[in-house]
């Protein structure tokens, strides 16, 4: 599910700061800290979580990607490993719903 997060940043940590839940949806607010090249990159993340008898049935990421796409623009070296992760790529990562 975060494959393509972590190929770009493998230190990554999220940190929960509020989180709501109704009925089968979690939504999950989180402050993310990484590194990419030899600096700190820090972004907000809200993740939405569809679970059904245990399971997640769908994952939606809610994030400002100006942050993310500053620091990889300002670390050259970082430009194949964002462009291999796939990073902003608009395809669904999970899509099965009965």
């Amino acid at each position: 599910m975060f494959r393509r997060l972590f190929a770009l940043l493998p230190d990554l940590t999220a940190e929960p700061r509020q989180h709501a839940v109704h009925a089968h949806t979690v939504y999950v607010e989180s402050d993310c800290r990484a590194t990419l090249g030899t600096k700190s990159v820090n972004f907000s993340v809200c993740d939405r979580f569809v679970i059904e008898n245990g399971k997640i049935l769908d994952r939606l990421s809610y994030s400002d990607p100006t942050a993310m796409i500053l620091a990889i623009l300002r670390r050259p070296r970082s430009w194949r490993r964002a462009v291999s992760s796939r990073i902003g790529s608009t395809r669904p990562v999970i899509t099965a719903r009965p």
